[in-house]
């Protein structure tokens, strides 16, 4: 501070809120000077803020019912700090501990490391509620709950608009993958499923995978069965819920299918 602002708080007096006289007896900036009581008591690096506020107490007069509100704020603020210590050890949030402390902990007579173990314990429980609600909601939109929470997890987005962001994914695609399973002549159902395990996969991958390993398999099937093949695809797309193996035991009867599912074809 300048010389001059010096000479106009040295020797400077005011009243704190204790009733006592203070006097400026040394000034060296506004976050240290030196006050003197008028019963001769001195105290050192004090705030020219609290000074003109009437802040600063002397040590040496007894309590006043403005000092042990202060005293119980001080006790108070200890008492956080010391909470704010134990999230710190043990890794958790302070706000949401403090308040299951507050208002949902009913055993007020546990430590506060008690305290902390119970609230880890009682984040897990809820964290186990909130994964089953999360798994009821992806069954019952039809969306993969694994690739929901990866997405989660990679973005740290929260769960509704994860959740958003599949259900308008789902629509967009499976649009698209009705539209390429009728041009392809695939079958839509499966094609569905396999593009549900698979989220990651685009509908032109999914439609690849079809053609070039399923749809070649039943292409096979068909052949070895002396089956016209388009003619079977348009059954089975009329009667999705057989397996190749029953659609081409429509065409051929003599045929019969094992205990592994398999077509026999009698010689």
């Amino acid at each position: 501070m300048s010389k001059n602002m010096k000479d106009v708080y040295m020797h400077k007096q005011a009243y704190n809120n204790q009733g006592c006289l203070m006097t400026i007896i040394e000034y060296y900036t506004v976050d240290n000077i030196t006050i003197q009581f008028d019963d001769g008591t001195i105290v050192f690096k004090k705030k020219l803020a609290n000074f003109k506020n009437g802040k600063v107490r002397n040590p040496n007069k007894p309590y006043t019912k403005s000092d042990k509100q202060d005293e119980a704020r001080r006790k108070y603020t200890e008492n956080n700090d010391s909470y704010r210590n134990i999230a710190l050890r043990h890794n958790i949030d302070l706000s949401g501990f403090m308040y299951f402390c507050s208002n949902i902990l009913d055993d007020n007579n546990l430590s506060k490391d008690e305290k902390a173990l119970k609230y880890i314990e009682y984040k897990k429980e809820l964290s186990l509620v909130k994964k089953r609600e999360l798994k009821k909601i992806c069954r019952d939109l039809d969306i993969s709950y694994s690739a929901v929470r990866k997405y989660m997890s990679r973005h740290n987005t929260c769960e509704e608009e994860t959740i958003k962001i599949y259900v308008e994914l789902k629509q967009s695609k499976t649009k698209r993958l009705k539209e390429m399973c009728k041009k392809y002549g695939v079958y839509y159902k499966r094609a569905y499923s396999y593009m549900k395990q698979h989220p990651e996969l685009t509908v032109e991958k999914v439609i690849e995978y079809y053609i070039n390993t399923k749809e070649k398999t039943f292409s096979q099937k068909c052949i070895d069965a002396n089956i016209e093949y388009h003619t079977a695809v348009q059954y089975r797309g009329r009667h999705p819920e057989l397996t190749d193996e029953q659609v081409l035991l429509h065409f051929r009867p003599d045929c019969y299918i094992n205990l592994l599912g398999e077509l026999v074809i009698p010689e």
